[in-house]
């Protein structure tokens, strides 16, 4: 049994208390820092830099925010918010980190729909825009342009501005139409299609604006703010593609889409091509043909002409989800909340199946094997003929019950299947499974697998307080339970993916995420697959963000911390009660090795509902005490 012992006279509000060789060790932070302040909240950017946010020790003063670089171990920066937010709290979503950029927008409210707006890089701390009385809808940064995207809007008007990062200035706006704040107009925007894929602004080949605006689309001079063109539609404009040699733009909207000509937005075809459904978006094929997706089905037609090249569209019975290429066709998925169906149609938009396969329930995951199609939802998980459409490749189908969560072992071709206390393995190249494991019982309140992660001997199944492990033929390794204390106000920092049902269902409801990406698989043999990438228009964007930033600080450090990920994290953590020598249980952090199950160490917390930020990638966890005290731990 171990015994801790306690340092007389140490002053530390929080410990490290971790066993070496056997022997009880007690250790300070990494390394620690005075904010001079009272933290309320910190988040964490892609780089890994920590903000925090809180109030300066004298009563009234401005609130702050501060910037810490680890890889320094000081503080970079402080940014003093003006005195009126010292009687507003700000919350963690005021601060938004721009993705793929060095740059933070920090949102004030100051009226019912209106808020003080500051563009602020967050390596240096240094204010790069200012403006109030605006609400920001989206930003994009534009580093080959050296420039950021703004929409917002402004007195119930919506624009669109480009803000010179250099010059710290807007440029140019382009006022783009009212903006209605009433109930109705929220509440119909909250209710929109689960399946919508938001239309992106995108750089056309003369690195001009294409921007997609409700049932408008704009081509946007980037030097000077001036409209080259407009087109209005009758219905919400989705997503933009562009041909091959970037001449012609296509956009679609309701049950119908068009082409125009880059240069001056006239149209191309002689009449728009009405949809089966609403349009979703395009998928570039062979031919000089778009794939078009609606929710009701899908359809190919002619570039040039804007005819179809099939007999007619091909309908699905639900809302389409999600479009995988294989070798005999498309496979499509399409969901409602309470059922899913399968269809497998050719090149030509014909049913390859007599009939869809049709699921009770909605699926939550499938996978493509040699053998057919090995879905989940929250009933059963069996395996499609991908020649027949039937479900024979199976004598008896797994049956699902409470929360399924599945797991890959590419190491071994396995799909892993947790459901109702049992582990079942699948391999995926004969589709053949066995139970591995049962009685898988978490202990806690709402406590059961929410993660499985194959290691090199076997396979650990996670939740917030609750770890095992089994080796490969499904043996029990270990199982350690922990039990909560208390409400930690955890932060919104670089944490550790957990594999749920409910992520699961999000990526399959947020447009067919799996369709926009890797059309074709050589596994499968497919030898149609597009010729260029569906999210041509977003890659240009992307392109445009990533050209000159390679050189910056925010790239170098970005790029350090995407390569740590590559690594495999060890050690489970989790926060619980823990007693030091008969003490009075506190709140604590502790640190399991995944492989052996053994107890590392435990972080003794002195504050009940510590704030902290557990970040996998470096292998620390951060945490305020004390109010004002910045701690790293090494997990």
């Amino acid at each position: 049994m171990k015994k801790i012992v306690l340092a007389i006279g140490l002053t530390m509000s929080a410990l490290c208390v971790e066993a070496q060789d056997g022997v009880p060790q007690i250790q300070t932070p990494e390394w620690s820092l005075d904010v001079a302040g009272k933290v309320d909240w910190m988040k964490q950017a892609e780089t890994g830099t920590i903000v925090t946010y809180g109030s300066k020790k004298a009563l009234g003063t401005a609130n702050q925010l501060v910037g810490i670089d680890p890889a320094t171990r000081k503080i970079v920066w402080t940014y003093d918010l003006p005195k009126s937010t010292a009687l507003i709290e700000m919350k963690p979503e005021d601060v938004q980190f721009v993705p793929n950029s060095p740059y933070m927008v920090v949102s004030r409210p100051i009226g019912i729909n209106s808020e003080a707006i500051e563009v602020v890089d967050y390596l240096t701390g240094e204010n790069v825009y200012k403006s109030e009385g605006i609400k920001i809808d989206n930003q994009t940064p534009l580093s080959k342009l050296g420039a950021m995207l703004l929409e917002y809007r402004k007195d119930k008007m919506g624009y669109v501005g480009l803000l010179d990062l250099a010059q710290k200035k807007e440029l140019w706006n382009v006022q783009l139409g009212k903006r209605s704040y009433s109930l109705k107009s929220l509440m119909k925007a909250s209710m929109s299609s689960p399946t919508a894929v938001n239309p992106n602004p995108m750089l056309d080949k003369n690195n001009n604006l294409l921007f997609p605006d409700e049932q408008f689309l704009y081509s946007i001079d980037t030097k000077t703010g001036a409209t080259l063109w407009k087109i209005e539609n009758g219905d919400k404009i989705g997503k933009l593609e562009v041909s091959e040699n970037g001449d012609v733009v296509y956009y679609g909207g309701g049950k119908k889409i068009n082409a125009v000509n880059l240069s001056d937005g006239k149209d191309i075809w002689k009449d728009p091509f009405k949809v089966p459904g609403k349009f979703k978006y395009f998928i570039p094929m062979k031919g000089n043909t778009l794939l078009v997706v609606t929710e009701a089905g899908v359809t190919r037609i002619d570039e040039a002409a804007g005819k179809s090249v099939w007999k007619k569209p091909n309908y699905v019975d639900l809302p389409l989800q999600e479009i995988r290429f294989v070798k005999q066709g498309m496979l499509i998925l399409s969901s409602s909340p309470d059922r899913s169906q399968f269809d497998l149609i050719d090149y030509n938009g014909k049913d390859l199946w007599r009939r869809p396969y049709k699921a009770d329930k909605a699926v939550i995951d499938f996978q493509l094997t040699t053998k057919g199609i090995l879905y989940t939802n929250a009933e059963e998980s069996d395996v499609i003929n991908l020649e027949s459409g039937d479900n024979d490749v199976w004598k008896k189908r797994i049956k699902v019950r409470r929360r399924p969560v599945v797991g890959l072992d590419n190491t071994n071709n396995r799909m892993l299947l947790y459901t109702n206390e049992k582990l079942y393995a699948i391999d995926l190249n004969d589709v053949s499974y066995k139970l591995l494991a049962e009685d898988i019982n978490f202990r806690g309140d709402n406590e059961d697998v929410q993660n499985i992660e194959t290691r090199a001997e076997g396979y650990v199944l996670s939740s917030n307080q609750n770890i095992w492990k089994v080796d490969f033929d499904g043996k029990p390794v270990y199982n350690h339970f922990y039990r909560e204390a208390g409400t930690a106000k955890r932060a919104l920092g670089l944490l550790g993916s957990v594999a749920s049902v409910a992520g699961m269902t999000y990526l399959l409801g947020a447009g067919g995420v799996n369709a926009l990406t890797g059309f074709g698989s050589a596994a499968m043999g497919n030898s149609e697959a597009a010729v260029r990438d569906f999210n041509k228009a977003d890659n240009q964007i992307t392109g445009a963000i990533a050209a000159d930033a390679a050189a910056g600080a925010f790239s170098n450090m970005a790029s350090k911390r995407y390569k740590a990920t590559i690594s495999t994290k060890d050690v489970f953590c989790t926060l619980t009660a823990i007693e030091v020598d008969g003490s009075p249980k506190r709140s604590g952090m502790v640190k399991v090795n995944k492989d052996s199950g053994v107890e590392l160490g435990k972080i003794i917390l002195k504050d009940l509902t510590p704030i902290y930020i557990q970040d996998d990638v470096d292998g620390v966890m951060y945490v305020i005490v004390d109010d004002n005290n910045f701690y790293c731990y090494k997990l």
